[in-house]
């Protein structure tokens, strides 16, 4: 018989945890940032915009401890970055939860992406012409560097929260995307952003190894979803209607006909934080539709 014991918490039990989620003023952000706080946790969602923010935690009831707060961080700016760290070092004195969720699917500088993106795929024509530098710069510096540079500053938090409440981890969870391993992008993403998912997956198994080398409690694991409701798929046209047919350069739609629900997202990211026993791996829910696709 061995002699380790189990807990008898709840398996989604996240009371007196301090979590911190970036982009979490909206999207799947806010989803995740909701099913922790309903399940217990204090939950710092970070942001540019303090009225996004200030709004999502108002909008959300959460029972018991848990909470919403808004905190406002800019993920690609250091001292930004630096700032926030020090609002949680004085608040809390550690951190158990870090989900790197902040990113966008095209650039900034591209508003108009998607819809020349549509053009160019009814026309049979290459779109390669709409990337640019700066694009993929931008992309780059938010879905990439950021997650690693955010997981940084707040490592030493990230260590200290491991040695409460009778745990042995804490955990950080990157946000990738279906896109990292896909061999179709255009028209709803640039080229550009499945690759940046493609480089937060290898920072992911990375850092999960490099810290579990050196004895450092803090896991690392990865989140790729498929279709979730956001802005983008709106640009796509009516979200019914992409649930049950097969997005533009795509062979399929999902199995179940229909796109992930914000309970779900949710879900996924309380099972990782939950489970001390899984690091380094890259958790797809998409329903199947990469199965069905190329």
């Amino acid at each position: 018989m061995s002699n380790y014991s189990s807990t008898e918490r709840p398996a989604f039990d996240m009371s007196a945890r301090v979590a911190l989620v970036t982009g979490g003023g909206t999207g799947i952000g806010l989803c995740m940032a909701t099913g922790l706080a309903r399940n217990g946790a204090k939950v710092y969602i970070t942001g540019r915009r303090v009225d996004v923010l200030e709004k999502a935690a108002n909008s959300i009831q959460c029972s018991g401890l848990g909470s919403l707060v808004p905190l406002q961080m800019d993920v690609t700016d250091e001292e930004s970055i630096n700032k926030g760290v020090q609002v949680v070092t004085r608040a809390e004195g550690r951190l158990d939860i870090l989900i790197n969720n902040a990113g966008a699917t095209i650039p900034s500088s591209q508003p108009d992406f998607v819809a020349k993106g549509m053009e160019y795929y009814s026309q049979g024509k290459l779109p390669y012409e709409l990337e640019t530098f700066e694009g993929w710069s931008q992309l780059f510096r938010l879905n990439t560097a950021a997650p690693f540079f955010v997981t940084t500053a707040f490592l030493d938090l990230l260590t200290k929260g491991a040695n409460t409440g009778g745990r042995q981890t804490s955990i950080v969870i990157n946000i990738s995307s279906i896109a990292a391993s896909m061999r179709t992008a255009y028209p709803a993403n640039s080229l550009s952003y499945g690759l940046t998912k493609a480089a937060v997956e290898q920072i992911t198994t990375f850092m999960a190894a490099d810290l579990a080398r050196r004895k450092i409690p803090v896991r690392v694991v990865a989140l790729a979803p498929g279709p979730f409701p956001s802005e983008i798929l709106e640009k796509l046209g009516n979200i019914e209607d992409l649930a049950t047919q097969a997005p533009a350069n795509h062979l399929s739609p999902g199995p179940l006909l229909r796109i992930g629900l914000p309970e779900e997202i949710a879900m996924s990211a309380n099972l990782l934080v939950a489970n001390e026993y899984v690091n380094g791996v890259i958790l797809t829910i998409d329903g199947g539709f990469k199965l069905v696709n190329l």
